[in-house]
């Protein structure tokens, strides 16, 4: 399934394939070759919940190059969210060579549209260490919202004064009412 095409330079297309149940193995060769570090098995994992309908990945393009990836998982395994029946991006990849170009925008805005049919909100993660800087900015600016629970060590609450050492796996859970535009930048 390819959602419409936006023209966003003067002389290139962005497009956005949909990978459901089908197409997973060609998904696969692609995206191994270019995202994923290039591991044909962490690719393969990130896919396995395709085939049941629990998931499903959406492929950027520019021309015919493919520039970015996004997963939602309809059932999230966030429990919140999962509850309130809130979809969650949950994987966002831009290639390394083309980050600030606006393919994480683009493929954001197809991914809310497609969230859209089934849901009136949308939810993500993200890390709190200096690497997602960025992207937690871009998220606020796209008006999610933290959810209320606080940053949490994967599902699990932190108390105050607890160490955690590595915050690989602290991640603050966010959410976005789909029918309201972002609030208006400072």
């Amino acid at each position: 399934m390819l959602l419409p095409m936006v023209r966003w330079r003067s002389n290139t297309m962005f497009t956005t394939r949909i990978i459901e149940t089908e197409g997973i193995s060609e998904a696969v060769d692609l995206v191994s070759k270019h995202l994923f570090n290039g591991s044909r098995e962490a690719t393969a994992a990130h896919f396995h919940m395709h085939p049941q309908g629990e998931s499903t990945t959406l492929l950027g393009f520019e021309d015919d190059r493919l520039v970015a990836l996004l997963t939602i998982r309809w059932k999230s395994r966030y429990p919140p969210f999962r509850e309130a029946g809130i979809p969650l991006i949950q994987h966002i990849e831009i290639r390394y060579q083309d980050r600030g170009k606006g393919y994480g925008t683009r493929i954001l805005d197809a991914a809310e549209q497609l969230i859209r049919k089934q849901s009136d909100k949308a939810g993500i993660c993200v890390g709190i260490s200096r690497e997602f800087g960025i992207p937690m900015q871009m998220y606020v600016k796209r008006g999610y919202i933290p959810d209320g629970r606080g940053a949490l060590l994967n599902f699990d609450e932190i108390s105050a004064g607890q160490s955690i050492g590595d915050a690989s796996h602290v991640y603050l859970w966010m959410v976005k009412e789909l029918n309201r535009p972002p609030a208006a930048s400072a």
